[in-house]
């Protein structure tokens, strides 16, 4: 898979407890931190899964995440 430099990292940082908001430049609804984890389990070498099946992980590790209304 071709990602321009520092993207995979980026992906990694966000997923991982990173600053998501920081790392893609505005605030997204929790399910994109779900999408980032799947992202980055797959190319870590995990089997291919829907990024609903992260949701779950992302709760546990995050508590319930909610959207900010601006």
């Amino acid at each position: 898979m071709n990602l321009p430099d520092g993207t995979k990292k980026a992906i990694f940082r966000a997923s991982m407890g990173g600053d998501a908001e920081t790392v893609i430049g505005t605030r997204h609804a929790p399910c994109v931190l779900d999408v980032l984890m799947s992202v980055t389990d797959f190319l870590g070498g995990g089997v291919s899964k829907p990024w609903w099946h992260f949701t779950e992980l992302r709760q546990r590790k995050y508590g319930n995440l909610q959207q900010s209304r601006r």
